[in-house]
């Protein structure tokens, strides 16, 4: 799906997810992410970040939103309707599993009440 020529930027994650770009470079740094040396630019593959998330413990809800906002940042930086489409099918499984958990969650609290 993602061409292997496109990369997200340091400021691209600091962006997505409303953070420092000193944040995103420590991860870097401690080689917690895997980048590519582009110049003097550090480039990101959007597997490996997708793969670093998803490593860190993430439910499929916060996964779905996390991919959602990766595929609409590389539709803007690239235009290729594939991302967008993309985007689009994460969006849809956000909402489902954040609905599957908002259920799960009000059956548990109504067991806790008995």
């Amino acid at each position: 799906m993602i061409n292997g020529n496109e990369f997200l930027t340091v400021t691209d994650i600091a962006k997505i997810f409303y953070i420092s770009r000193q944040a995103v470079d420590g991860w870097l740094n401690d080689g917690r992410l895997k980048f590519y040396k582009l110049g003097n630019t550090r480039r990101i593959r959007p597997e490996d970040f997708i793969e670093y998330l998803e490593n860190l413990g993430n439910d499929k809800a916060s996964m779905a939103n996390f991919k959602a906002c990766i595929y609409r940042c590389l539709y803007s930086k690239y235009n290729r309707e594939e991302y967008f489409e993309e985007a689009k099918k994460q969006v849809i499984l956000y909402t489902k599993y954040n609905k599957e958990k908002e259920e799960y969650l009000k059956s548990y609290r109504e067991k806790a009440k008995k």
